[in-house]
């Protein structure tokens, strides 16, 4: 009779963690969302950081001093490096007049569920999991 106690108690414990990670999901998941939406905050950072009424002029690499040179604004070094692999975000010259920002999220669909991604989204345009900030710089001039 314990025996059977005992099995019918080790059933509901596995079932019960079963049905957490499901309702959860898995610890890896957990960590790729905190990786993704910090992702999303650092390029609204860098984003607010560049987007100014009268820039000085058309960043040219992703450095603190350089973006600070655009706007006058400070930004901190952790904002442009990707949380996980601890490399700078991916900085694109696109033309004399703009330039993109680009990450690779784990999970473009889910990001764009939470309520993180509709009030801190940065205009974010996606190519599969790589999403791109654009930054057009009209007013200067071309180089």
């Amino acid at each position: 009779m314990n025996r059977l106690i005992a099995i019918a108690a080790l059933c509901l414990v596995v079932g019960a963690l079963i049905a957490g990670l499901i309702v959860v999901g898995s610890p890896n998941h957990a960590r790729n969302t905190k990786h993704d939406e910090r992702r999303l905050m650092d390029l609204g950072q860098i984003a607010r950081s560049i987007d100014c009424k009268t820039p000085n002029r058309m960043p040219t690499e992703l450095s603190e001093d350089e973006l600070r040179a655009v706007c006058n604004q400070r930004i901190s070094k952790g904002f442009l490096i990707d949380p996980e692999t601890d490399e700078f975000y991916d900085f694109q010259i696109i033309s004399d007049v703009e330039i993109n920002i680009c990450v690779t999220f784990y999970d473009v669909e889910e990001l764009k569920k939470m309520r993180f991604y509709k009030r801190n989204s940065p205009k974010l345009k996606f190519d599969g999991n790589v999403g791109c900030y654009s930054q057009t710089f009209d007013e200067l001039e071309p180089a």
